[in-house]
């Protein structure tokens, strides 16, 4: 059995197990067993060539990701809050990202007993195909989301310098 990283979101899995990676890099239990939940789905959404246990495990990787995400908004200050809020919004993007890309897998089985035309872009049946809108590969839209990412860290964190040096009080 092989298993296509790069089709059906399973990239996107691998991102959302990384965010439950650095839940679990948290040192709080809470983060730790969310982390383990967000891994495990993870793991079962790449590996797993079942339409519906891939949804199921995907769904279980959003789900333990969202609650990572209220425990960081509800309590921000608690240990592990930064790298499991960090893991939990990743694994929660990229879990939901994974969801929505496998559901538009194409069938692998061609339909029996129709033999196609000898017109370019006819279908089997002798209509002329509408032609399908390519959408952007896994991996194109990973490197995007990736790009996008951190760019907002850069912009956040010069916002923060320059927070920081506009009042004469603080640390510049």
């Amino acid at each position: 059995m092989s298993i296509r990283i790069s089709e059906g979101g399973r990239l996107f899995g691998f991102m959302a197990g990384l965010g439950g990676a650095a839940m679990i890099g948290s040192a709080a239990l809470t983060w730790i067993v969310l982390g383990l939940f967000v891994v495990t789905g993870a793991v079962c959404f790449i590996g797993l060539g079942s339409r519906r246990m891939r949804m199921t495990a995907g769904a279980l990787v959003v789900l333990a990701a969202a609650a990572g995400v209220v425990i960081a908004l509800a309590d921000p200050q608690s240990t592990g809050a930064v790298w499991g809020g960090w893991g939990a919004v990743l694994a929660a993007g990229f879990g939901i990202v994974a969801l929505l890309r496998s559901g538009g897998e194409a069938p692998r089985t061609a339909v029996a007993g129709r033999s196609s035309t000898s017109s370019p872009g006819a279908t089997p049946s002798g209509d002329f195909a509408t032609p399908h809108k390519r959408r952007m590969s896994d991996a194109s839209l990973l490197a995007s989301t990736v790009v996008a990412i951190a760019i907002a860290v850069v912009v956040v964190f010069f916002l923060a310098v320059w927070s920081m040096c506009s009042d004469p009080t603080e640390w510049c």
